[in-house]
């Protein structure tokens, strides 16, 4: 019984990461760089979980393609916030946490070599990272008195990865922490964990309006109008 629930949930969260560039692409958002970036942020995330359900990848295979995923996870994410952040504050402090974090990464990687053992020490803090500035660009958001609707849209974004990278740390804790942990359960959680992430920024994607095709042309400056 929960092989079958953990197949089943496997299965919709992989296929649920390809759910928000499939909305992009026939909600006609891909003008929009907020949208589209973390659209297409998700949809690695599908690519790299697909093997999982396809045949001919080696177990050996799938646990490299895993770790370096998790490798650039977090600096990728880290990118898109750099370049869709509306504050020069939040900007500078993703700058200097990327470098700091991407030297870190390097020095483990050179001593543990491409295995989870290098991400141990790494992930942490990476994780931390993007906590903040995800409870920052929220936090900014609660303390304006009116919003405009692109506002009320990414914010549905920042929730959904807040609530997934606050389960992944109770995984990462489980995974690397505590003995003898059920590796199973803690792919459930991410899986579950993912389903309902997709969902929440779901919200974002169907409440954001879709600009007049004279208007669009202004799109890459919205960011910097949603101070």
């Amino acid at each position: 019984m929960k092989r079958s629930l953990y197949d089943i949930i496997s299965v919709a969260a992989i296929f649920s990461y390809f759910i928000p560039i499939l909305v992009v692409l026939l909600r006609k958002l891909w003008r929009d760089t907020f949208f589209i970036l973390f659209a297409v942020y998700w949809l690695l995330g599908g690519l790299i979980n697909m093997p999982d359900l396809l045949p001919g990848f080696s177990e050996d295979l799938k646990s490299d393609m895993g770790v370096i995923y998790n490798l650039l996870d977090i600096p990728l994410i880290l990118i898109i916030f750099y370049y869709t952040s509306s504050s020069f504050m939040i900007r500078r402090y993703v700058s200097f946490s990327l470098a700091l974090l991407i030297v870190f990464e390097a020095i483990n990687f050179l001593i543990y070599g491409l295995n989870y053992d290098a991400l141990k020490y790494s992930l942490g803090p990476g994780i931390v990272i993007v906590l903040i500035v995800l409870s920052w660009e929220i936090v900014r958001y609660l303390q304006k008195i009116e919003h405009s609707n692109r506002q009320s849209a990414k914010v549905f974004i920042y929730a959904a990865l807040l609530f997934e990278y606050g389960t992944f740390t109770l995984i990462y804790i489980f995974d690397y922490f505590i003995p003898n942990s059920n590796s199973e359960d803690s792919f459930l959680i991410y899986y579950i964990s993912t389903v309902i992430a997709i969902f929440i920024a779901l919200g974002g994607y169907l409440i954001i309006k879709i600009k007049k095709r004279v208007e669009e042309p202004m799109l890459q400056m919205q960011n910097l109008m949603d101070l």
